[in-house]
């Protein structure tokens, strides 16, 4: 089972990466985001641009990334 990127302060966040709101369950028996299996290089990246957790839509889309995340981490 995939690990979350990063625990956000609040249950209640706003996504660094695409300014949506959303549900953080990192604090709850269990997180969507969990689902999302993100490569090492990844979460490096996300761990060192962003504060907090990314929404489960953006996770999704860095997931589905081709090989060169850092192209990825902001949205166009």
């Amino acid at each position: 089972m995939a690990e979350p990127v990063r625990a956000a302060a609040a249950d209640d966040a706003t996504c660094p990466r695409c300014g949506a709101g959303f549900h953080c369950g990192a604090h709850e028996k269990s997180c969507e985001c969990a689902t999302v299996q993100l490569d090492e290089a990844t979460r490096r990246a996300i761990g060192r641009d962003f504060a907090g957790c990314l929404c489960v839509a953006c996770l999704r889309e860095l997931q589905a990334a081709p090989d060169s995340p850092r192209q990825y981490l902001t949205r166009a």
